[in-house]
């Protein structure tokens, strides 16, 4: 599995893998469309994986932690609290 090797030779803190159809060697993500598209046949929207990851955030970080790492206004990040 070159990818896994080459992913870990990053040095990212992301636990996160996605492999796209396209072989890229760069730090870049993956586009939306393609995780949106990836997303869709099994009824999942980024949208969702969003809000629950904010939802693990505000539950594990202070409000005010959560709101300057994300760069989000407090009522932004209240709405997950």
């Amino acid at each position: 599995m070159g990818c896994l090797s080459h992913r870990a030779s990053l040095g990212t803190d992301n636990p996160h893998f996605l492999v796209t159809r396209l072989t890229r060697t760069t730090r870049e993500p993956a586009g939306a469309a393609h995780i949106r598209d990836s997303l869709a046949p099994v009824g999942l929207l980024p949208r969702v994986l969003r809000s629950t990851r904010l939802l693990t955030l505000a539950a594990e970080l202070d409000i005010k932690q959560l709101t300057a790492t994300l760069g989000m206004s407090y009522a932004g990040a209240a709405h997950y609290l």
